[in-house]
């Protein structure tokens, strides 16, 4: 077996492991319409001043009009960056599932936007742009698109600035983390064409 295939095996198994555990949040999500459509996507910046490292800009280049080239973005992706970020997550994920149990009353009372206030998903988004290709590969690997892959997306959003909105700039036009993928990869895609022409 060479490094490669073994390096992607790895990775596979790690990302299985987490996904094994998200797979009870499936029930904490309610898909609903998303509003707008593809051809509307506008991507607002991020206008929150950010404290992070910079280190070199996340590489897009492997997401294509053919889906994932998963290889060319496996030699990109920080197989550390993504164990810490889905082991955050996934804590984060099973303390707020234990809160809900002993208290029904703060989905109500505090609601969803609670989870974004929690030290783990702060300590992720701290991360910057590094966090941004694990984000975007613990979505795509995964066969749920519940709690914790909801969190990935919303993070990822959040450090890229790609929040897309409607036109009014009222609604999300994704309410799913794969929603959110299928937007993300678009406009990927309609810039780097773009930037070609």
């Amino acid at each position: 077996m060479s490094n490669r295939c073994a390096k992607t095996l790895g990775l596979v198994c790690i990302i299985g492991i987490f996904i094994i555990f998200a797979g009870c949040s499936d029930k904490a999500s309610k898909p609903v319409k998303t509003v707008g459509s593809e051809d509307k996507t506008t991507a607002f910046s991020n206008n929150t001043e950010k404290n992070h490292v910079k280190e070199a800009s996340p590489d897009w280049s492997a997401i294509t009009a053919n889906g994932l080239d998963e290889e060319k973005f496996l030699e990109k992706l920080n197989v550390e960056d993504l164990k810490e970020i889905a082991s955050q997550l996934q804590a984060l994920v099973i303390e707020e599932e234990k809160e809900e149990r002993e208290n029904p009353d703060i989905v109500i009372t505090e609601g969803y936007p609670r989870v974004f206030k929690k030290a783990q998903y702060k300590k992720v988004t701290d991360m910057g742009e590094r966090a941004e290709m694990p984000l975007y590969y613990i979505i795509y690997k995964s066969d749920s698109n519940g709690m914790y892959e909801h969190i990935c997306a919303t993070a990822l959003s959040e450090l890229t600035g790609f929040r897309f909105m409607d036109d009014s700039g009222s609604y999300m036009q994704w309410s799913t983390a794969k929603e959110y993928l299928e937007l993300f990869n678009a406009y990927i895609i309609r810039e780097r064409g773009s930037i070609n022409e």
